[in-house]
């Protein structure tokens, strides 16, 4: 049964934190997704968690999408909880906005109050978790200590992009509004109407976080934008920063193939790269894939 938001009709994209994910899908034909996240080695051998987590929630019947990818940050309790957390939260709160504004200021206002909100919620849940049964009595009383005086931490890139008009959901449109917000040193690399391709993100800066224990810790940035509809918009951890500008230019196999090369690399990380396409080319591909 279809809740008042609709949110039931939703379709929900999202990375796999105990396993490797490696997804393609065609949203309504008119989206292509590509989302790959790989667990560092290791994380692989001692079968741990991803600390990044990326989600995409659709409303095919409004065109909207709303995404997030985020990187739990290292030495906190448990990262891999706060990138959950905040992803899932704010995937729904920027799909439930009225709509895109013509300036970020209300939309950074009310978003701040609601990290912080959030953060209530979420370090409650966190305490309520039960600790690792394997850990001895030394372990979990620091593991308690953490948890209480820092919390779980991630730092985060997500956004609103209206792909096509409500009105006319296939009338083809040469920009697509965007909003974007982030913390952290996630980097999104998009193409802005008449304009070369822009890094966004706090590059690598993660003293910009959000935390359950803290809520908003230092700067978070919005910012309302026009996409450029012939090129895509590329997301990704900084586990993929050696290969961020040449992301978009790889095919699947050469994507995984660049994946594994970073593996094994001694100071590997968790890679996790969330393409969106709306160029016909692109989609042409993402079809041929699934069928």
């Amino acid at each position: 049964m279809q809740n008042p938001n609709g949110e039931a009709a939703w379709r929900i994209i999202e990375s796999d934190q105990q396993a490797d994910s490696f997804l393609s899908a065609l949203i309504g034909g008119q989206v292509a997704v590509r989302l790959c996240s790989v667990r560092c080695k290791e994380a692989q051998i001692e079968d741990a968690p991803n600390q990044d987590y990326a989600r995409v929630v659709i409303d095919e019947r409004t065109s909207t999408l709303s995404f997030c990818v985020c990187d739990g940050v290292g030495g906190s309790f448990q990262g891999h909880v706060a990138a959950r957390e905040l992803a899932t939260r704010l995937t729904r709160y920027l799909l439930m906005l009225p709509g895109i504004p013509r300036h970020p200021r209300s939309v950074a206002v009310a978003l701040r109050a609601q990290l912080d909100r959030w953060a209530i919620e979420a370090q409650r849940e966190l305490r309520q978790a039960a600790l690792p049964t394997h850990a001895s009595a030394l372990e979990q009383e620091i593991l308690v200590e953490q948890r209480d005086q820092h919390g779980s931490a991630t730092v985060f890139f997500g956004g609103r992009i209206e792909y096509a008009s409500p009105d006319h959901p296939r009338r083809f449109q040469h920009t697509l509004p965007a909003l974007f917000c982030w913390m952290g040193n996630v980097t999104a690399r998009a193409w802005m109407a008449r304009k070369p391709c822009e890094p966004l993100g706090d590059m690598h800066n993660d003293r910009n976080r959000w935390s359950t224990r803290f809520g908003q810790q230092g700067l978070l940035t919005v910012r309302v934008s026009a996409l450029n509809r012939s090129e895509p918009l590329v997301v990704y951890t900084d586990g993929l920063d050696a290969l961020g500008p040449e992301l978009a230019l790889l095919d699947d196999h050469q994507l995984q193939q660049r994946m594994w090369e970073q593996l094994a690399l001694p100071d590997s990380d968790d890679m996790t790269v969330l393409e969106l396409h709306w160029d016909e080319t692109r989609r042409a591909r993402a079809q041929r894939m699934m069928t």
